[in-house]
């Protein structure tokens, strides 16, 4: 394993040589290699869900805010009615010129998560479009 040989290849002269050392002779750095190596799956999966809860609050595309909107027969109107704005600000939402901001923002990922529940259809990515990863990070 990674972790155990770099803790084992270091020398007793090396240990003591540098400052950031301690005395039992594992650097700081190498303590955060090994607390990483000697993690378990369980804490693992926990970082996983840490992740993925951090994912519920994330906007879908404008286009697929308004697909979902016109799936459900939907206006504007409804929405801004629904979420506490104007139609102006779902206007601008749909065409990715603003983003809603809390408490607005949190009432309006919760109405698309539960359109998005009942029309899977319109939630869905047409082939060709893009995904949020390869806008975001590039395709490869």
């Amino acid at each position: 394993m990674v972790c155990q040989r770099r803790a084992s290849n270091a020398t007793p002269s090396a240990m003591t040589a540098s400052p950031s050392r301690r005395s039992n002779g594992v650097c700081f750095r190498d303590r955060l290699i090994l607390r990483g190596c000697a993690m378990s799956d369980p804490d693992r999966l926990k970082q996983v869900d840490a992740l993925l809860d951090g994912l519920d609050d994330v906007l879908p595309p404008p286009h697929v805010r308004a697909q979902l909107r016109l799936a459900a027969n939907l206006t504007q109107q409804d929405v801004a009615d629904a979420v506490g704005v104007k139609r102006l600000a779902v206007v601008r939402w749909e065409l990715g010129k603003s983003k809603p901001r809390r408490p607005q923002r949190d009432a309006y990922i919760h109405l698309l998560k539960r359109l998005a529940e009942r029309f899977p259809e319109a939630a869905g990515l047409h082939e060709g479009s893009p995904t949020p990863a390869s806008e975001s990070r590039g395709s490869g």
